[in-house]
């Protein structure tokens, strides 16, 4: 009976340690950290931007210069949810990531950018810099994320970037073309909020064709001006404005 009962409390300690190690292990194997930076050098102003992310927290910087000195660097930080941290894991293949060169293509030649980025998981860092115009395969998943995690920091002054509450991700929505006197058309996207409609305005789409109903996936980073539509163009009783965004395309639907 007693080399029962040893044998039972052997066992047990043995699988405390094991859960243990396991935790342990799982844990040294996550990823710690993300960093992502562009930068452009025949450029005056603030022209290089740098963001480090972590579970719970976004550290953004930026430095540049003018034709008579450097700029004062300036910097912020703010804590974030974790869905934000969570839609980076689920875009990133870490093996495939580590086997790319630590420099692909021409990054900054001919004023065309660069961008770079940095993984760590358990101690173990990549880092990766590319021509901004010929993104690489394994980077373009993650790219549209860390894109509009970095616009939300372009900002006049910094002050609270609200970061929680500008940076909508994973959204289905739906592009509209609105025409708005010769020759110009403003750019709407639709979302579905609270069982609302909700339009944005966005100056910028970057697909080599836009057309009028087209649904996608995408991230949007929501500013604090509006642009006015006009009814005298538009089938709408009254003139009405609309929230500016900047749309990060992820996937058509």
């Amino acid at each position: 009976m007693k080399t029962i009962y040893l044998c039972i409390i052997t066992a047990a300690i043995l699988m405390t340690s094991s859960c243990k190690k396991n935790g342990d292990n799982s844990k040294a194997n996550s990823i710690s950290s993300i960093k992502y930076g562009t930068s452009f050098g025949e450029c005056l102003g603030y022209c290089a931007h740098n963001m480090t992310i972590q579970k719970d927290s976004i550290f953004f910087s930026k430095s540049g210069w003018n034709m008579q000195d450097v700029l004062p660097d300036e910097s912020a930080k703010e804590n974030i949810s974790p869905e934000y941290w969570n839609a980076l894991l689920e875009k990133i293949d870490f093996e495939a990531f580590i086997e790319l060169d630590d420099v692909i293509g021409c990054p900054d030649c001919a004023d065309g950018g660069a961008g770079w980025i940095e993984i760590t998981k358990n101690n173990q860092s990549h880092r990766v810099t590319f021509d901004l115009q010929m993104k690489p395969d394994t980077l373009k998943p993650i790219l549209p994320f860390l894109n509009a995690y970095l616009k939300a920091y372009e900002l006049d002054e910094i002050t609270e970037i609200d970061f929680n509450n500008r940076v909508l991700i994973n959204q289905e929505a739906t592009l509209r073309i609105v025409e708005q006197g010769k020759c110009k058309t403003e750019k709407l996207v639709e979302i579905i909020q609270a069982g609302k409609t909700v339009q944005f305005h966005t100056p910028y789409i970057y697909l080599e064709q836009v057309i009028d109903g087209s649904k996608y996936k995408m991230n949007i980073v929501l500013w604090d001006d509006s642009t006015t539509i006009s009814k005298d163009m538009i089938d709408v009783m009254e003139d009405y404005k609309v929230r500016k965004a900047d749309v990060f395309i992820i996937s058509a639907q």
